[in-house]
């Protein structure tokens, strides 16, 4: 764990929330929130957060269901990851620290977009990376990828394929004990990994993210997700898009610096105003 971050709990609608937070809470800038991608926790923003905390208070919550939040009694609509994430805001900001920042990845970016065009009033700005914009048949290509379910079981072998994934094939230059902290948090959601996802692909994306008001930084490294998030920032009212070509995968290991630095000057803007 990093001597920077510290862990703690906050109460919410389904039980509590786990939180990484670190960074100057006096220090006059509102906190920026960091939500996840599916099925993981918090913890592949350390390296991030680590570089952002020098200058701002960080919080990265644990979706309802994954890390070491407690989960709802049954698969939610995806709206209510966003509600879920309001209520943590009104918690935890603090009083006169909003309207806040929030940083979404992945699953995130669309909890981020979802609870932005419910609370304007909530979200000062978003920085987005990997916007799942899905329409049609790749949507349904993506969910039965991505939302595919499996039961626990008593046999080693079901969780092959994932070991390969995280450890056997990972990115060079990520180290094993990174990349095995991510193979534990995805093993740690089963066996309702598949849950956020789920609820994902049954959301209409194109008839929100045209309802979020606020600036939105897309950071946009040369992955699989680079194309719908281009497409999803075609919608989005005020959008701009930052190519990252030099990275790729392991973005918030490898590409830390990289990406706290386009951070660090999108919400400058907002601090100096």
């Amino acid at each position: 764990m990093s001597e920077t971050l510290r862990r703690s709990y906050a109460d919410g609608p389904y039980g509590q929330v786990h939180l990484l937070e670190g960074g100057a809470v006096d220090g006059g800038r509102p906190p920026l929130y960091l939500l996840h991608a599916t099925a993981y926790s918090s913890q592949p923003f350390i390296p991030l957060m680590e570089r952002l905390a020098r200058s701002r208070r960080v919080i990265a919550p644990d979706t309802p269901g994954y890390g070491g939040s407690d989960a709802p009694p049954g698969m939610p609509p995806f709206e209510r990851y966003a509600d879920a994430f309001i209520d943590l805001v009104e918690r935890t900001a603090g009083a006169g620290c909003t309207p806040v920042d929030v940083f979404g990845y992945h699953t995130g970016a669309l909890i981020a977009t979802e609870a932005a065009a419910r609370r304007p009033d909530l979200i000062r700005s978003l920085v987005l990376i990997g916007i799942p914009y899905y329409l049609g048949d790749e949507r349904e290509e993506r969910r039965a990828v991505l939302a595919a379910r499996a039961d626990l079981t008593g046999v080693l072998e079901q969780f092959q394929e994932r070991w390969d994934y995280f450890i056997t094939d990972r990115t060079p230059g990520l180290s094993l004990e990174r990349a095995y902290a991510c193979f534990v948090d995805e093993l740690r959601a089963y066996p309702r990994h598949w849950w956020a996802h789920e609820a994902l692909f049954d959301y209409e994306p194109q008839d929100r993210l045209p309802l979020v008001g606020c600036p939105v930084l897309v950071l946009n490294p040369d992955n699989a997700l680079a194309r719908p998030s281009r497409e999803a920032s075609r919608i989005l009212p005020q959008a701009r898009v930052v190519e990252l070509p030099g990275l790729t995968s392991a973005i918030f290991d490898l590409g830390a610096d990289v990406l706290a630095g386009e951070f660090e000057r999108f919400l400058e803007e907002f601090d100096a105003a």
